[in-house]
């Protein structure tokens, strides 16, 4: 009797295991991606969105039919991952002349450059050096200091 019923409590267990990891893995999938963005998509994806969580904006520089940083790219990417219910993340090509200004506007002069947002608040990175995971969270740690 005592093993039936610690064989049932088991399976209660792996099955709410699996379900919250189900959840959190559906969740990451749709919140923890690098968004690209433009000129046009900027307010809905990152004006938007400031006020109630803070967003990256991760810029680069890539022309057409050229390779890109994959291992910045793969440094953002994991981070958005893992900070999906606390960042959003967005991705602009400078390369493309309508994102420009956005550029400018946040102070991002040259390619690679982070920037974190959150409430009309910025905290920028080195300008067109690399970010590694620590540098990022510690531009995160920055940006909540401020706010």
């Amino acid at each position: 009797m005592n093993r039936s019923i610690i064989a049932i409590l088991v399976l209660i267990a792996v099955g709410v295991g699996g379900f919250l990891f189900h959840k959190d893995y559906t969740y990451r999938q749709q919140h923890g991606q690098v968004t690209n963005v433009d000129l046009f998509s900027y307010e809905q994806e990152v004006e938007n969105v400031q006020g109630a969580k803070p967003v990256l904006i991760y810029f680069y520089r890539q022309e057409k039919n050229s390779a890109g940083d994959e291992a910045q790219l793969k440094i953002v990417k994991d981070f958005a991952w893992r900070n999906a219910y606390d960042v959003k993340v967005v991705a602009i090509n400078t390369a493309h002349v309508e994102n420009l200004p956005l550029a400018l506007a946040n102070g991002a002069l040259r390619t690679p450059a982070f920037v974190f947002v959150l409430d009309g608040k910025h905290v920028n990175g080195q300008n067109g050096a690399r970010a590694d995971a620590d540098e990022l969270e510690r531009l995160l740690d920055l940006l909540h200091k401020q706010h």
